[in-house]
């Protein structure tokens, strides 16, 4: 292991506890993923401050989300006349153990503290995976994405997240204006666990990661996924995702539309059958009972609904590598896309 140096830099809008705590954690939190570092491997944290942050030092963001054994410092700028500086600005220089070259750590800034380092723009690297409903690229991607400390983006989540919302508040999927209306003002975010890497998805601050896994909510999403606003919307916040970090990103059009300029792009498939078993098993694992037929229907619906769309249909992007995992396990296919990577 080698001494590392990660720095990080987040803008804080309002000088409060919750949001300079809610803030920092976020940039910390990025830290320790993009690196694919662990807590336990940081020696300490060197927090400084703009003059106009007082109401909590971003100490206690550390030990909110477990750093409690690494030493924390944190000192308030002192600004001259000559500089111009951002203000409500909370800066981190993180020493930790690594066995990443130095030239390959990633150093963050969000919340619109990238302006400090537009020489970091468009070093992020992006992996697109698409394909069919049940072909694995969900599984696929989010190992991928754990095994190269990337941040996995289910987009397929988040038009779940958008079906959900109109199921559950009883707005009907054939109302398309007035789903592209409420789509507007939803706050859908992702997060991953600096501790265990899991991946949780909030809409309107709420959890809701198993709620979106029920067939119906999975129906839906198809559905709202043709509305070109709710597209047009959700690819904004993909896109903007995917300028900020390094990303495994799986859908239908990530390679063809989302992330037309991705480093790989993968397009996954497998027979209709295997992918009804994999359905079918996924249900059963929640407690959930369909008959097989019924479900192999269900997808050859999802597929033709998906292929024929006007607006972003699932298509192969042109320089996308075709990957069968019919008889291929989850494993294989992620060794096969990692090597294609280096």
């Amino acid at each position: 292991m080698n001494i590392r140096a990660i720095r990080g830099a987040t803008i804080v809008v309002e000088n409060t506890k919750t949001d300079i705590v809610q803030k920092t954690k976020e940039m910390l939190s990025k830290m320790i993923c993009e690196n694919n570092i662990s807590i336990s491997d940081i020696i300490s944290i060197v927090f400084s401050v703009t003059e106009d942050i007082t109401a909590c030092p971003p100490a206690v963001a550390a030990r909110a989300i477990g750093i409690t054994e690494a030493g924390l410092m944190c000192v308030q700028e002192m600004k001259t006349e000559s500089e111009a500086g951002i203000p409500m600005c909370v800066r981190a220089l993180m020493t930790t153990e690594s066995n990443l070259p130095q030239k390959n750590i990633t150093h963050i800034y969000v919340n619109g503290a990238e302006v400090l380092r537009p020489d970091l723009a468009g070093k992020f690297k992006s992996i697109a995976i698409d394909g069919p409903c049940g072909s694995g690229k969900s599984t696929v991607a989010k190992m991928v994405a754990d095994r190269l400390g990337y941040l996995h983006v289910d987009t397929g989540a988040m038009y779940r997240a958008v079906a959900y919302y109109c199921i559950t508040v009883g707005i009907s999927l054939t109302n398309e204006t007035k789903i592209a209306k409420i789509t507007e003002n939803l706050n859908i975010t992702l997060s991953k666990n600096p501790i265990d890497g899991s991946q949780s998805i909030f809409l309107n601050e709420q959890d809701i990661t198993e709620l979106i896994r029920t067939q119906q909510v999975a129906e839906g999403s198809s559905v709202v996924a043709g509305i070109k606003e709710v597209r047009e919307r959700l690819v904004e916040l993909q896109r903007k995702i995917a300028k900020r970090n390094n990303v495994v990103m799986d859908g239908r059009d990530i390679g063809s539309y989302v992330l037309s300029d991705a480093n790989l792009k993968i397009y996954l498939d497998a027979d209709v059958a295997i992918r009804a078993k994999r359905r079918m098993s996924e249900l059963l694992n929640k407690g959930s009972h369909s008959d097989f037929e019924t479900v192999k229907e269900e997808i050859k619906m999802r597929d033709l609904r998906d292929m024929s769309r006007e607006y972003s249909p699932l298509v192969k992007a042109d320089d996308a590598k075709v990957v069968d995992t019919s008889d291929m396990n989850i494993n294989e296919v992620v060794e096969f896309i990692i090597s294609l990577l280096n």
